[in-house]
């Protein structure tokens, strides 16, 4: 039920000796709005997370309760090179500062898409670079299972997050407009003194206050990413809409089998079949 977004670092240890990690590398709770429910690596400093939809307070002139979609966030950490910099040894004993383990901002959404209410489980197949090759198996991708359908998506096709909206520039020329920048002339008393510290009686500017850009909606993820369906079809013995629906999906040997569970002890299976080759 936690909303933050943890980075640890586990030390090898031995069976005989255990080593203390008191705090983390990174945490921060401003990627997500609520419980994060997975977290995978893209490469070395890019992280993808996703988290479930939730029951919030909306504030406005009226305080009301409605329904706040679950996200899918592409993000950087950028303090990676800091703890593991480049041609270096890492350390035997990392600590980073009160800034990187509470309420950290050492990040950078990438890209930022809505889920629908129903999405609560989905799989992250991101392979890495392999040594001998120096290439991937396949592009990162995403495997959400939607009732007897699995909805498959390529991570590169997601699009960068729009930039928020930023009223400060027409708010500051705005105050900028109605500032009084006359030179206040000392007002003289009946007795015809002057009198020093008084202001002209225009009064003094108004402040600008702090204004808070707008948080710009991401955009739904199945509307706006195209992709491909591994669906479920009927067998000799069942129909199709008698197989149970399918909870938990996850790629495996290499992006060339896709293996869905569902009720039932039901296993579901899908192999990749090369272009122009005969279906097993």
């Amino acid at each position: 039920m936690d909303r933050a977004v943890k980075i640890w670092r586990v030390p090898s240890s031995s069976a005989h000796k255990l080593r203390r990690v008191d705090k983390p590398l990174f945490s921060t709770d401003l990627i997500h709005k609520s419980r994060v429910l997975s977290i995978s690596w893209l490469s070395n400093d890019t992280l993808i997370s996703h988290s479930s939809p939730a029951w919030m307070r909306r504030e406005g002139p009226e305080t009301t309760l409605g329904d706040e979609p679950g996200r899918i966030v592409i993000w950087r950490w950028l303090g990676w090179n800091r703890f593991f910099p480049p041609d270096h040894v890492p350390q035997g004993v990392m600590r980073g500062c009160i800034s990187d383990y509470r309420q950290s901002e050492s990040f950078k959404i990438l890209s930022s898409y809505s889920l629908q209410s129903t999405t609560l489980k989905l799989h992250v197949s991101a392979p890495f670079v392999s040594p001998d090759t120096g290439s991937t198996p396949h592009d990162p991708l995403v495997l959400v299972p939607m009732e007897k359908t699995i909805r498959i998506m390529n991570i590169t096709d997601f699009k960068p997050r729009k930039p928020p909206p930023c009223p400060l520039d027409n708010v500051l020329a705005e105050q900028i407009r109605k500032l009084n920048i006359t030179t206040p002339q000392p007002e003289v008393s009946e007795e015809g003194h002057e009198e020093e510290g008084t202001q002209s009686k225009s009064g003094p500017p108004p402040t600008t206050g702090n204004h808070i850009p707008v948080e710009v909606s991401p955009e739904d993820l199945f509307q706006s990413v195209e992709g491909w369906e591994a669906s479920v079809t009927q067998t000799e013995t069942m129909n199709r809409t008698t197989l149970p629906d399918i909870n938990s999906c996850e790629l495996a040997y290499g992006g060339k089998v896709i293996l869905g569970v569902g009720n039932k002890e039901t296993l579901y299976m899908w192999r990749l079949v090369p272009k122009g080759s005969r279906k097993s």
